[in-house]
């Protein structure tokens, strides 16, 4: 569905400009507490791959999308949907849950 070159470029861009959000992306849909570094390894129509490290570990998450997608062009509209829950959850905090 998605051509290994569109997953390169968007692993690329993902990793370069938008480091942040593959982290709230981490804690918020892998309940990582707070990493170091997280690098997006893959992506595809329904779930992407994360590697976050911290701590001297490393550990692979698989994060699913939203929802799948059908063409590759709905990707983007995913991501930023997904980094506004992500920061929508990230605001609530166990502490004001309730």
């Amino acid at each position: 569905m998605l051509s290994e070159e569109f997953v390169s470029e968007v692993i690329e861009h993902m990793n370069t400009d938008h480091a942040e959000n593959l982290r709230d992306f981490a804690m918020a849909f892998g309940g990582v507490q707070v990493p170091n570094e997280v690098r997006m390894l893959n992506i595809d129509h329904q779930q992407m791959v994360l590697l976050c490290s911290g701590n001297g570990k490393s550990t692979e998450l698989t994060v699913p999308l939203l929802k799948p997608i059908e063409r590759p062009e709905q990707l983007r509209g995913m991501m930023v949907a997904m980094a506004k829950r992500a920061r929508e959850i990230l605001v609530i905090s166990p502490g004001q849950q309730g």
